[in-house]
């Protein structure tokens, strides 16, 4: 447990504490608190690990569920009472909501005193990503300080190209004094095609000077973060199977389908009201929804619900635009999407800037043909262009929400989301669909990329 830790600590007892006075859990308070220590330390929360936001809202969604268990098995029988459930569920909800902006409100203010400060091996495309994924995420408490060129060295044959800033290259003759003269906390290696030999003489430079060593695995596509290694009898084995998710991992995300689709589908009902006033103020007297043979699990159709967001008859439009102008064939063939389209109306452009024109897809979420996360529904024309990704791709239920539309939606090209889509099948776990469900809020929010 590092010092980070503790504040954290202290801090959240004395929101704890102030949470069971608010709610009146006077009498039974000192159980309570013990229980929420007892709970979060034991979730793996105090640790002091460097973790990304999305990781620990996951592990305070668990761990408040296990506190609401907890504090409802300790209570006498003779509490239980709707008014008693009611409390304890408000008071876990607000716990957990204040939890998570206090977290990030330590870990963001005292970053520069606390951090953990990383010596990264290699100035090539892994380095430049490491120290990409680094800096966009401060809750991690990580900052890269430095980068080791190994080019010079006889005893490391793999070269590389400078991809990184040339400011925090050092060469690899001089690890050892700069980590005399630096407080470095962990070291991450990131050169490929590492041998055996290569691996322990640049382990044997640090290991007894830092308090981690890392490494990004160089056969890239075949790690998941669901890769398990295995003791075959002294000799590592790492399995890195797919597609063969727990029953209870796929019982959750089905229930959480089925909420999702039910509280869209209620809201649904005055939205369309909402949308259908919007449109006629905009003079656009069209059919409110638009429907759509897309991709589902299995290369099954399926009919996809929209809000209509483009002229009638936009797909004959289409075709009339690409045949009449080049630069328009182009940008539509090789990103299957067109950034200023002339075929949205004003009412479509709202809701696509509001990210409402998805909405009806909750009613697919219901009737199975979709889920709340997964990869993006493709069109069954798009399917000479998917090439090897459309096997693995179709083995998910398509989402409405998912990698691309987290990850950059309007920025990134088509070949780069069949990446993020195979990624998603790759690794799939509940973990992920959380992290993606909050990433989608705050995308929506922020109005990230929505065009």
């Amino acid at each position: 447990m590092n010092k980070i830790s503790k504040v954290e600590i202290i801090c959240e007892m004395i929101l704890t504490c102030l949470l069971l006075y608010i709610f009146q859990f006077n009498i039974y308070w000192r159980k309570y608190l013990l229980a929420y220590f007892v709970v979060q330390y034991m979730s793996g929360r105090y640790k002091g690990n460097s973790i990304l936001i999305w990781d620990e809202i996951n592990l305070l969604i668990k761990s408040h569920i296990l506190y609401f268990v907890f504090c409802f098995i300790i209570a006498p029988r003779t509490m239980y009472t709707f008014y008693y459930v009611l409390k304890l569920i408000l008071m876990t909800i607000c716990s957990f909501i204040l939890v998570i902006v206090c977290t990030r409100t330590i870990r963001i203010r005292l970053r520069d005193r606390y951090k953990n400060r990383i010596l990264v091996f290699g100035i090539g495309k892994n380095a430049r990503e490491v120290e990409r994924v680094i800096n966009g995420n401060r809750f991690s408490m990580m900052e890269v300080e430095a980068f080791v060129n190994c080019n010079e060295s006889e005893k490391i044959t793999h070269k590389q190209d400078a991809l990184v800033n040339e400011d925090k290259i050092i060469f690899l003759r001089d690890v050892q004094d700069y980590l005399k003269r630096n407080c470095i906390d962990s070291c991450i290696f990131t050169i490929p095609g590492l041998s055996k030999k290569e691996m322990n003489y640049l382990i044997s430079l640090v290991e007894d000077k830092v308090n981690n060593i890392k490494y990004v695995p160089h056969i890239e596509g075949q790690f998941t973060f669901n890769s398990k290694p295995q003791n075959f009898d002294g000799l590592v084995l790492v399995n890195t199977s797919t597609g063969d998710s727990s029953i209870v991992d796929l019982f959750l995300k089905r229930c959480i389908d089925i909420a999702a689709g039910l509280a869209g589908c209620l809201i649904l009902i005055p939205l369309t009201i909402f949308v259908w006033i919007y449109n006629r103020k905009c003079k656009d007297k069209g059919p409110i929804f638009f429907t759509q043979d897309r991709i589902g699990k299995d290369g099954k159709a399926f009919k996809m619900y929209k809000y209509r967001s483009m002229v009638v008859g936009a797909e004959k439009i289409l075709e009339e635009l690409m045949e009449n102008d080049p630069a328009i064939k182009e940008e539509y063939l090789t990103n299957k999407k067109l950034e200023n389209d002339p075929r949205v109306t004003k009412a479509g452009n709202f809701l696509r800037k509001s990210s409402l024109d998805e909405f009806p897809q909750f009613i697919n979420v219901l009737k199975g043909d979709m889920s709340l996360i997964g990869p993006r529904p493709y069109l069954f024309r798009e399917i000479e262009d998917m090439k090897e990704s459309y096997s693995t791709i179709i083995k998910s239920k398509p989402g409405i929400t998912g990698m691309w539309q987290t990850h950059g939606r309007s920025e990134i090209g088509f070949d780069e989301r069949l990446e993020l889509d195979e990624y998603y099948y790759r690794n799939w776990n509940i973990d992920l669909d959380i992290q993606l469900l909050v990433r989608t809020f705050k995308t929506v929010f922020q109005k990230l990329g929505a065009k």
